[in-house]
């Protein structure tokens, strides 16, 4: 008996260890390989269910582009038999691989896509394949990304080409951030100046128009099911609301003209910017926004619509008589149920389309959403995700620690998604992809890959499979470059990140002082800046600008022979940056700049230095990260 014991677990152990060498991400969550290999003939013949015509011809597609593999679909002599198995689950596939061929089993276009999406990873790898049975699943049913459409604009094929890539990679959601105070994405056909004029800026005119028709989105729609990807739209309401209000301001608290505003405008001639809630008391609000929420629904069949509810700053309406009458009429205590009287609304509005509401986290702030809506956790602390689980809301996680990449891989670095462990409870969760700092499809990929890889396997396996050094490898060993994908790859396997739940504010030096009039992110305090350790790190909020300086100062003047920055190169970094020294801190002289890409370092030849300044010259769409200021 022991020996049986003995050889089952060897047996468990080996296949365990097998299915963490293939070269899979998401790797596989059950699989069995055996002695031996199948080497895929010249032409691929494959054999199919009709009703599978249009994903199959994506595949075909794929193997042609990615890897020069010809498919011919045929009824005959089949190298690919592609089966129905309605005994499976609608997420679940099976993929064998013995020495005649490959049967692929499947009972839904998402379990297809992902057994397509598993077999075209093992062809990237080589056209010898081993002899293998994969029995696989995820582990949650909700494993997304949100793309910022508004801040800055994706063409459709742009969308597409993010479509292919998380195809790949077995995600099943795309969230589409149409609208914001920088612009309109959606045309409303009811109101056409809504998307003209939210997508107009009088001093970028080269970035304005850019918004989505309703045949467009229709047609990516369904481009992206025969992917096995839903596309779920937000229209962020009922605060962000500038780029409607430069077509609706009879709307707004206030009247008087709005307009949209690029992230590429100076921050001193933006207007309005924190006018950007509707008016609650107005019977036109809701008229206006009802029309947009119906055509909405009409151009996405998803089951979930994102309606926002994030950040509405509430001080306009205590001012207004037709806010503070529906705050009287309703018996209202705190200016924050006025919200919440919105949100009600927004629930019933989507319900008679037969929809089902998904709001940031603020919906809940109060206990105003509803049984059937579901809660997109932003905010990274517990209290905020236990609250609607303990009113039995369904939850997707999408908190700022690991889930913005925005941030650069200093703040949210791919081991750090890597090693995280969303609850059991949510649905599942995804990526949030702000743009105001994004500009460019490359970098749309270079801020999502790896990363996204790794939240794949994160919301595929269970923590058990989970095992860092082999996922680096299998991520070192994946051909972004070949499929064109612009992925940051500069990470170390044994790179630590910034854990500010253990972290220790540095102590400076005696006689040794750092001051900044640049905004920072809460915890990520200047003086990591000086504490010798590259891991930790003083991060900006926001972009930076020439009226901003780092400041480095001494009680006693020291002599120098060189001042390094070292910035995160990522993302976040100087550019075209100047360093300035002081022997008495009142006189500055410049010695030094960066480059466009944040390389700083300047030799001083053992000057007396009382002081010295980082100071911008340029306004830089993206914020800052300062890891390390070496001083020799």
């Amino acid at each position: 008996m022991k020996r049986f014991l003995l050889l089952l677990l060897i047996n468990l152990l080996t296949v365990y260890s097998q299915a963490q060498q293939l070269p899979l991400i998401p790797q596989a969550s059950q699989c069995t390989i055996y002695e031996g290999t199948y080497n895929l003939p010249a032409v691929l013949t494959v054999s199919f269910p009709e009703e599978w015509q249009a994903t199959l011809e994506m595949f075909k597609q794929d193997l042609k582009n990615r890897m020069d593999i010809s498919v011919v679909f045929s009824s005959k002599n089949n190298a690919l038999k592609i089966q129905k198995d309605a005994s499976l689950a609608s997420e679940a596939y099976e993929l064998d691989i013995h020495k005649k061929g490959i049967i692929l089993k499947a009972s839904h276009v998402c379990g297809l896509n992902y057994a397509l999406a598993s077999l075209q990873q093992l062809l990237l790898n080589s056209k010898s394949l081993p002899l293998l049975t994969l029995k696989d699943s995820p582990r949650f049913s909700y494993r997304g990304v949100m793309v910022d459409c508004s801040r800055h604009f994706w063409s459709i094929s742009e969308l597409k080409q993010t479509i292919d890539e998380m195809s790949l990679f077995k995600l099943n959601r795309l969230h589409l951030h149409l609208t914001d105070n920088q612009g309109w994405r959606f045309e409303v056909k009811k109101y056409p100046e809504i998307a003209k004029k939210g997508s107009y800026y009088w001093d970028f005119p080269a970035l304005s128009g850019k918004y989505y028709t309703q045949k467009q989105l229709k047609e990516l729609v369904a481009y992206a099911q025969n992917r096995g990807i839903e596309i779920i739209p937000e229209i962020d309401m009922p605060g962000h609301m500038l780029s409607l209000f430069a077509a609706f301001p009879e709307i707004t608290c206030l009247g008087g003209e709005y307009e949209a505003f690029p992230q590429e405008r100076d921050g001193k001639l933006r207007k309005r910017t924190w006018q950007n809630m509707v008016c609650l008391g107005n019977p036109k609000t809701y008229e206006v926004l009802g029309d947009i929420i119906a055509e909405l629904c009409d151009v996405f069949p998803s089951r979930y619509i994102h309606l926002g509810g994030d950040e509405v700053a509430t001080m306009i309406w205590k001012d207004c008589p037709h806010c503070q009458e529906l705050f009287e009429r309703e018996h209202m205590h705190d200016l924050g149920e006025l919200q919440d009287y919105f949100t009600r609304w927004a629930h019933a509005e989507l319900a008679k389309h037969g929809r089902i509401m998904i709001g940031w986290d603020e919906i809940n702030e109060r206990k105003a959403a509803q049984d059937q809506d579901v809660v997109m956790i932003w905010h990274s602390d517990e209290e905020t995700y236990q609250k609607a689980l303990d009113r039995n809301l369904n939850i997707i996680l999408s908190p700022g620690d690991p889930c913005y990449f925005d941030y650069s891989y200093a703040k949210n670095p791919t081991r750090k998604v890597y090693e995280w462990n969303p609850v059991n409870q949510a649905m599942g969760a995804q990526a949030n992809l702000w743009t105001e700092y994004v500009c460019t499809q490359s970098d749309v990929e270079k801020m999502l890959y790896p990363r996204l890889c790794a939240l794949a396997e994160v919301l595929w396996n269970s923590p058990e499979q989970k095992h860092w050094p082999d996922f680096y490898q299998r991520l070192h060993a994946f051909p972004f470059q070949q499929l064109g994908m612009n992925a940051w790859m500069e990470e170390k396997e044994s790179d630590e990140w910034f854990d500010l739940s253990k972290a220790v504010k540095p102590v400076l030096p005696a006689g040794v002082h750092v001051e900044t009039n640049i905004y920072n992110v809460k915890g990520y305090e200047p003086e990591y800046a000086l504490d010798g350790n590259p891991a930790t790190f003083f991060q900006n909020g926001w972009d930076t600008n020439p009226d901003e300086y780092f400041k480095v100062w001494y009680d006693v003047p020291q002599r120098l022979s060189k001042i390094k920055v070292i910035c995160d190169l990522s993302k976040d970094y100087f550019q075209r940056a100047k360093l300035l020294i002081s022997e008495d801190d009142s006189l500055y002289t410049e010695v030094g700049t960066s480059d466009d890409f944040g390389h700083f370092e300047v030799q001083l030849d053992g000057r007396q230095v009382k002081a010295f300044k980082i100071v911008p010259t340029f306004v830089r769409l993206s914020r800052l990260v300062i890891r390390e200021i070496e001083i020799e």
